[in-house]
């Protein structure tokens, strides 16, 4: 549990980089265009967000495979094998590090999604055979009392 609210605070907080980078280059691009900038000053800061706005998407996408990898060694999953060339891992473009593919990453947590079902239907079952049992308990002390 505690990993989880980690991992959605991180998230919370990338994503509130990705607004602050948006608000900043909505407001740069108004007041250059104020100005009556060039066009080559307009493509260079739309070059200088889409840099920072690609290097924010690469930091959510790093975490959330991160996360979930962390998750399914915790239960035991396989994660997909590394492979630097056609595996389920790509090498992000702007760092150079390495996360799941899109297709990998929606794999293993519906894998992960899957071994929760399971187990959360593994323990239904006990309780519901210890519940009974409780049930058929009181009901036989109601009948020999009478």
């Amino acid at each position: 549990m505690i990993q989880w609210i980690t991992f959605r605070w991180k998230q919370y907080q990338l994503e509130q980089w990705v607004d602050k980078i948006s608000r900043a280059h909505k407001e740069a691009d108004q007041k250059a265009r104020a100005k009556g900038a060039a066009g080559d000053e307009l493509q260079e800061l739309g070059h200088k967000f889409h840099t920072e706005h690609r290097l924010a998407e690469d930091e959510i996408i790093r975490l959330t495979s991160a996360y979930y990898v962390r998750l399914a060694n915790r239960m035991l999953i396989p994660v997909p094998e590394f492979k630097t060339e056609g595996g389920a891992w790509m090498e992000s473009r702007e760092t150079g590090l390495y996360h799941l593919t899109p297709k990998a990453l929606h794999e293993l947590r519906a894998t992960i999604r899957a071994e929760r079902k399971a187990r959360r239907e593994e323990w239904t079952i006990w309780l519901a055979l210890v519940i009974g049992a409780i049930g058929a308990l009181s009901g036989l002390i109601a009948i020999i009392k009478k």
